[in-house]
């Protein structure tokens, strides 16, 4: 699983440069707004939008966001989750070490009171 992982890992990579780049050949929404204020919305441009390069870059954008967000679930799955439903065993150490330390203190305390009489 870990070549499957390290491949989608690497398709996530492409996948959020090449949003990034659509994003950035995108013209901005305002020039939108101020030709639908002076009358512009109706023209050949304005009906036509979805044909053009603009629609196409719009189309894009959106299919590539929905596949990135596909890839990032896959890999934040339990499939790929390697603690999930794991039983590690680490509790028992952590309170074994404890322990063991509380006893090493206790004793060294006893040894020092032993030698202080």
């Amino acid at each position: 699983m870990d070549v499957l992982e390290m491949i989608l890992g690497i398709v996530l990579v492409i996948l959020g440069l090449a949003i990034t780049l659509l994003v950035m050949m995108q013209e901005g929404k305002s020039a939108g707004l101020s030709g639908s204020i002076s009358g512009m919305a109706d023209s050949y441009w304005g009906k036509n939008k979805a044909r053009s390069m603009e629609g196409a870059l719009q189309k894009a954008t959106t299919w590539l966001v929905v596949v990135f967000f596909v890839v990032c679930l896959l890999l934040n799955s339990s499939i790929f989750n390697k603690t999930a439903g794991a039983d590690t065993g680490n509790t028992g150490t952590v309170e074994t070490t404890t322990a063991a330390a509380a006893e090493t203190t206790t004793e060294a305390a006893a040894e020092a009171t032993t030698e202080a009489e």
